[in-house]
């Protein structure tokens, strides 16, 4: 019923388990694997952004010569 009050709604409760994962290693351990990997496919996203980039403008290079 108070799911939908924007303090007491249930977006709530990660919120309190990223918080209380400072005390309690089970939770501590789970968020530092979700941190990790969402930094390396933030780095692969962002690999792939530039190498896409990177081939796009190698082929504007070109010249009409090949």
């Amino acid at each position: 019923m108070f799911a939908i009050l924007p303090v007491l709604g249930l977006w709530m409760i990660p919120v309190g388990l990223f918080i209380l994962s400072i005390d309690f290693p089970p939770i501590r351990r789970f968020r530092r694997r979700m941190v990790s990997w969402y930094g390396r496919s933030q780095w692969r996203a962002r690999i792939e952004r530039l190498s896409q980039r990177w081939r796009g403008a190698a082929r504007k290079k070109k010249g009409p010569s090949g």
